[in-house]
């Protein structure tokens, strides 16, 4: 990945609200709060999401 790549990623919102046409809104995140690097699943234990 070059530094390009790096500065394009990182100008992305950490954070996307989707409104879904029935009314219900989806919020997407990029990575986990403390660690963008994270990956965050439906598996996650509830205690590793309280972090």
């Amino acid at each position: 990945m070059t530094a390009a790549h790096r500065a394009g990623m990182a100008a992305l919102p950490r954070r996307m609200v989707l409104d879904l046409p029935d009314g219900r809104s989806l919020a997407v995140s990029r990575g986990g709060f403390g660690d963008i690097s994270q990956f965050i699943f439906a598996s996650t234990p509830e205690a590793q999401l309280a972090e």
